[in-house]
C-alpha cells in the first residue's frame, strides 16, 4: 500500500480514491493507522525513491505515533505470527501436483499484529497464491473459515472507492443506459 501511495505506483481510481480517502480520514483523526514495524523492511527506500523523489522522507514522516503509528514486534506477535503460519501450513501433494503451501512469515507478522492489537480492517492489495504463498485477501475462501486461525475475527480488504451513479430518466434506463450500482468487498 505504501509503494502505490508514495511511489504513484498504478492503480484503479476507485483504488486510489479508497486510499486517498483513508488518509484524509486520518488526518481529520477519523480513524487510526496501525502497522507492524516490519513494514520499513518492506518499503526499500531506493525503489520508493526511484518512483518519486523525496518519497522515503514522506514515507518515514508519516508515522507520527498518534494517528499513525508502527507498533513493536514482541514474543506475542512472533507466537501468533508462528500460530498463523502453522495453520495455514498446507504441505505438497505429489499426486495432486500441488506444492507446499505457506504463509509468508512478514504476512503472518502482519496479521498477527492486526489481531492482537484488534485493528477493524487489514488494507492489502495481495491476493498471490502462485507457488508456495497463500493469499491474503481471498485467505478466508481459500482456507474455508471465516476468521484468522478460526478464532480473531478480522476483515481483510482491497479498498475501493464505491462508485457513484448517474440518477438517470426512464428513457435513458430503457435505452440501456443504466446499470446497478457497484458495491465493493
Amino acid at each position: 500500500m505504501f509503494y502505490e501511495v508514495l511511489g504513484d505506483e498504478p492503480v484503479t481510481p476507485e483504488k486510489k480514491a479508497a486510499i486517498q480517502e483513508i488518509l484524509e480520514d486520518n488526518q481529520a483523526k477519523k480513524n487510526l493507522i496501525v502497522c507492524s514495524v516490519l513494514t520499513h523492511l518492506e518499503v526499500i527506500p531506493s525503489k520508493i525513491e526511484q518512483k518519486k523523489p523525496g518519497a522515503e522522507t514522506q514515507y518515514l514522516g508519516i508515522f507520527d505515533g498518534e494517528r499513525f503509528v508502527d507498533i513493536e514486534i514482541s514474543r506475542n506477535i512472533l507466537m501468533r505470527a508462528r500460530e498463523i503460519r502453522e495453520y495455514y501450513y498446507r504441505p505438497a501433494d505429489p499426486e495432486g501436483g500441488k506444492p507446499a503451501k505457506i504463509m509468508d512469515a512478514a504476512d503472518a507478522a502482519h496479521l498477527a499484529t492486526a489481531t492482537i492489537y484488534n485493528v477493524e480492517e487489514f488494507h492489502t492489495r495481495d491476493d498471490d497464491e502462485k507457488g508456495f504463498k497463500v493469499p491474503l485477501l481471498s485467505l478466508y475462501k481459500w482456507s474455508g473459515v471465516d476468521k484468522i486461525c478460526n478464532k480473531y475475527p478480522l476483515k481483510i480488504v482491497s479498498p475501493e472507492h464505491i462508485q457513484k451513479v448517474l440518477p438517470l430518466d426512464e428513457s435513458q434506463k430503457k435505452a440501456g443506459g443504466w446499470k446497478a450500482p457497484r458495491t465493493s468487498g
